[in-house]
């Protein structure tokens, strides 16, 4: 499937209120098809403003990078289907994919899964108990296990700096 030119960039709207992210969007008007909402606007109306953008005939990925046990997974994937989105992220922990995967009825909706946040630095992963090893190497590792517990696509931010 060939992306249009508007479906090539993705816009984050990670912006303090939803009423300037509607502005933007407004003044971007059909320069731009594909948008981004990230955790911090989903207090002040996050969802809402996700289902203004589809009834815009907007494509919309929600970028909540969902934790927690399977079956909560499960009933959140489930809750969200109302939104029609078209990207989903969670972390890429195996059983938290499998769950997403699992529970989304949604064939438009992509599952993405997050390897590490990378805010993460190797003091961070070892004050979490994460394996040793080198953060990129980790990172392939993740985004493989991902892949293969149902992914439709990973995030993954290998970084020399690390």
């Amino acid at each position: 499937m060939k992306l249009s030119n508007t479906e090539k960039l993705i816009v984050a709207l990670d912006l303090p209120t939803t009423e300037q992210a509607e502005k933007l969007v407004e003044k971007l008007g059909d320069s731009v098809s594909f948008y981004k909402i990230g955790l911090t606007l989903i207090p002040t109306g996050g969802f809402q403003l996700a289902q203004k953008l589809k009834l815009l005939g907007k494509k919309v990925f929600l970028d909540l990078k969902l934790f927690d046990i399977g079956h909560t997974i499960g009933n959140t994937i489930r809750n969200l289907s109302y939104l029609d989105v078209d990207l989903l992220t969670v972390h890429g922990d195996p059983q938290v994919v499998r769950a997403a995967s699992n529970a989304k009825d949604n064939p438009n909706m992509k599952i993405l899964a997050v390897t590490l946040l990378t805010s993460l630095d190797r003091k961070d992963l070892d004050d979490s108990l994460i394996k040793n090893g080198n953060i990129n190497d980790l990172v392939v590792q993740r985004a493989k296990n991902a892949l293969n517990s149902g992914a439709d696509g990973v995030i993954a931010s290998p970084n020399e700096a690390y």
